[in-house]
């Protein structure tokens, strides 16, 4: 798995998985649905089924894991790519996979704060 180069705060696992549950799981779902959608759940809702606002909140939970061995861009992005054709069936697209991928590690570098 390739390193990220920015140096993060360290956080105990216990810390982490606080934040996890109070901020980190809600944000990152919350970035997926916005960026990566590859359901499009906010613009086509074909039998009226209502998505769920939390229609990616498992892969969350794995892309939380992945950021927390800090995984890098390229690492999230092959991530995403499966997710998008082998769980949910839809054609690939690995332009947007990158650019979600780096979004979600400047979010989590964001949140976590570089190491001083």
């Amino acid at each position: 798995m390739a390193k990220r180069l920015a140096k993060l705060r360290q956080v105990d696992l216990a810390e982490w998985r606080k934040w996890w549950k109070h901020e980190g799981r809600d944000g990152l779902n919350a970035l997926l649905t916005k960026e990566w959608d590859p359901l499009l759940t906010k613009e086509w809702d074909p039998v009226g089924a209502d998505v769920p606002e939390d229609e990616y909140e498992g892969y969350a939970l794995q892309l939380g894991r992945l950021l927390r061995e800090d995984a890098s861009a390229i690492d999230i992005a092959t991530y995403l790519a499966a997710m998008r054709v082998e769980s949910l069936g839809v054609g690939p697209d690995p332009d947007n996979d990158l650019r979600v991928a780096h979004l979600i590690v400047v979010w989590y570098e964001r949140v976590m704060g570089r190491a001083s």
